[in-house]
């Protein structure tokens, strides 16, 4: 509103969300005969052999000893969680979170310092965050958080020197972070 009638303004707003959501997810994660190394129906070949025409031979059963697992890879299947649907393939679902925060706040002021000069000068600051939970536990996914903070100034100087030549000048510097 006025500060000084008809000469000087000020305004001011703030502006906030809070927004939570969920969505369905659905992913594959290994059950616990593949974690096992039997792999059931699907075919898996032994790196390690190869037949008489250079083709590399099934694992018998499609069934990986355990000798034969690798202990970095039974580490990372340890990440994964198990699967809390049936089948082999879309077996486990989640409802993972998403939260966003956001405030912003302006303030402009206004002068009309004669009739024929004006300025004004505004300051904007925006703070918002983003949080996604993942749609399998970590550390199988990381989770996402987003900062975006920006901070604005503007300013305005304007001089009509006639009805029909007006000069302006407007400055303005924005910083995101």
């Amino acid at each position: 509103g006025p500060v000084v009638r008809n000469r000087a303004w000020l305004f001011g707003a703030y502006e906030g969300l809070h927004d939570r959501s969920e969505s369905a997810a659905i992913s594959t994660v290994p059950t616990a005969n593949v974690r096992a190394g039997n792999f059931g129906s699907t075919a898996i070949y032994d790196p390690d052999s190869l037949n008489d025409a250079g083709e590399r031979t099934l694992f018998p059963g499609n069934v990986i000893r355990g000798d034969r697992m690798n202990p970095i890879g039974q580490q990372l299947l340890s990440w994964y969680p198990l699967p809390n649907l049936p089948g082999g393939a879309n077996n486990y679902a989640s409802n993972p979170s998403q939260i966003q925060q956001t405030h912003n706040a302006i303030l402009r002021g206004d002068v009309q310092l004669s009739d024929k000069d004006s300025m004004f000068g505004r300051m904007a600051i925006t703070r918002s965050t983003l949080s996604a939970d993942s749609a399998l536990p970590p550390p199988a996914q990381t989770p996402a958080t987003q900062t975006i903070n920006s901070e604005g100034l503007s300013y305005g100087y304007t001089r009509t020197f006639s009805p029909t030549l007006v000069n302006e000048f407007r400055f303005s510097w924005t910083r995101l972070t």
